[in-house]
């Protein structure tokens, strides 16, 4: 018998903080020209790179990549991982979800794929209309935190 492997696997990553009581999230805008889901907001993240990086490693390298913000990998906690076959229109493609808790708000550029970033409160980036599953995966992130 024959096995199918996945083709796509991809690493999601939610920087957060807390002030004042606020947790503060950061997203993505995705650009005009992605090929999903184009002109959403998103979780940042991307594409493993196979062979070269762990997940969690390609989570803070599109993190770096894409909004200037650099983190450790060993700062990383799992939140979900998101596989159903149709949770995005360019295949079956298997995202892990990350969290990381910073000091407090980073600056950070958009970069790379998207053409926007800005941190949210939780309470605000949950009622958004995210690209993919990332509502599902902010929702997990939440009842983890205990928000």
């Amino acid at each position: 018998m024959a096995y199918k492997t996945i083709d796509g696997i991809t690493s999601s990553i939610i920087p957060f903080y807390l002030q004042d009581g606020t947790l503060f999230v950061l997203l993505g805008q995705r650009g005009q020209k992605s090929k999903a889901f184009a002109n959403s907001w998103a979780l940042v993240g991307g594409f493993l790179d196979p062979g070269t990086e762990s997940l969690e490693q390609c989570a803070a390298r599109e993190l770096k990549e894409e909004t200037g913000v650099e983190v450790s990998p060993m700062s990383m906690k799992l939140v979900t991982v998101q596989s159903s076959p149709n949770r995005d229109p360019r295949g079956q493609i298997v995202d892990t979800v990350w969290s990381t808790l910073l000091q407090s708000e980073l600056p950070s550029a958009a970069a790379d794929d998207l053409q926007a970033v800005a941190w949210y409160p939780l309470n605000e980036a949950l009622n958004m209309d995210l690209a993919f599953d990332h509502q599902d995966s902010l929702r997990r992130f939440a009842a983890i935190e205990g928000f």
